[in-house]
């Protein structure tokens, strides 16, 4: 249930406020962890005290909620009514509650919504939903980049986004291990040629570099199976020199979108206008309002978060994501940082991609625990 709701509003006909329900979902169903989470802070013996994170989350969040107050005439529209580094704040919480079972069920979604997709990239549309303004027969195309598809979704990178989110769920939670979970992990492989987001397969690749970096630990070495990964590897490198060595010239054009030269589709443009705003307003940025110009964000999470947010409170929030990278979670981490400077993926306020980053960075390595919830912890004093 929880895996669907999270799921449900990333879709073209989904609405974000769906995500109010999923909150309140989360916190029935896991009413008792959330109670045994804070009740611990106001016991006598005060057995349960916040953490450093929790404790710099709620200077971030006091801090934006200033910023907030002091410059309204920043708000743009009613959606700024509910300041979005407070759902930030408890998507940081709730995202603790994505299971094993949650993550099959979004990644069966996805790969249902691929193969969605594959069905429009063959009869050369890019949505299924003839009605929908963006609506494109793209059947004489002959770039995969004027023939991404939108699956279920409003257009092509956000199921591109999907697709990634999916990755990381697979390998995190060791979904891909099971013979569903290797067709899923096939299907989610043809979801990023059929939406041909050029930075999302940079970062998967990212991702497959810190993947074979984390298997190089000693233990694994000595293992058959991870000699046998090895030469797997060594072949697919093999196989994919061959042909970008054979077929150069087309993938560069794929890739080029035959201009000859690597362009990111006008993002120069729109990184110089988020900067001299920057420029303008250095401490205070857009007064914690999320900062758009016309119909454009900034196409970059760090950068839409500092316009937003200010230096100050960017400066903070830098220091609560890069503390909590260690090395049971860099090599999902690292790979969506990539992701974000050139697409803004993460830092919405609340999102699947938000869920699934904050619960990897945050909470995956501790759900053993008694509290299970890094931002609380069992012992005296400040972490």
């Amino acid at each position: 249930m929880i895996g669907l709701l999270a799921y449900l509003p990333t879709t073209v006909f989904g609405e974000h406020y769906l995500y109010l329900i999923f909150f309140a979902v989360v916190a029935f169903r896991e009413r008792k962890s959330i109670a045994q989470d804070f009740m611990g802070m106001f016991e006598k013996d005060r057995t349960i005290r916040m953490t450093y994170t929790a404790f710099l989350m709620l200077v971030i969040l006091a801090l934006s909620l200033l910023n907030n107050a002091f410059n309204v005439s920043m708000m743009s529209s009613e959606k700024d009514l509910i300041p979005y580094m407070m759902l930030m704040t408890i998507t940081m919480y709730f995202s603790k509650f994505i299971r094993k079972r949650d993550a099959w069920i979004i990644t069966s979604l996805v790969a249902i919504e691929v193969l969605v997709g594959a069905y429009e990239f063959a009869i050369g549309v890019n949505t299924i939903f003839t009605e929908l303004e963006n609506f494109k027969d793209q059947s004489n195309e002959t770039l995969l980049y004027f023939r991404r598809v939108n699956g279920l979704s409003a257009n092509s990178s956000g199921l591109a986004e999907k697709v990634f989110v999916s990755f990381l769920l697979l390998l995190g939670f060791d979904l891909y291990k099971k013979l569903y979970g290797k067709i899923i992990l096939g299907l989610l492989f043809l979801g990023m040629v059929i939406t041909f987001s050029r930075t999302g397969i940079l970062a998967l690749i990212v991702l497959s570099t810190t993947v074979f970096f984390r298997s190089q630990s000693a233990e694994k070495r000595n293992s058959l199976h991870w000699m046998g990964s090895v030469f797997v590897i060594f072949i697919g490198l093999v196989a994919i020199a061959w042909v970008l060595y054979t077929y150069s010239e087309p993938i560069f054009n794929q890739f080029t979108r035959n201009k000859g030269e690597v362009e990111l589709t006008g993002r120069g443009d729109i990184w110089a206008n988020f900067t001299a705003f920057l420029i303008d307003h250095p401490v205070m940025g857009n007064g914690s309002y999320k900062l758009w110009l016309g119909k454009y964000h900034a196409h970059n999470s760090f950068l839409e978060t500092l316009v937003s947010q200010g230096s100050v409170i960017f400066g903070l929030f830098l220091i609560l994501i890069f503390r909590n990278i260690h090395s049971k979670n860099y090599w999902l981490l690292i790979p969506v940082l990539f992701y974000a400077m050139t697409q803004y993926i993460i830092f919405w306020g609340v999102s699947l991609f938000d869920l699934v980053f904050f619960h990897f960075l945050l909470h995956h390595d501790t759900m053993s625990t008694e509290t299970s919830w890094n931002l609380l912890k069992a012992k005296p004093g400040l972490e």
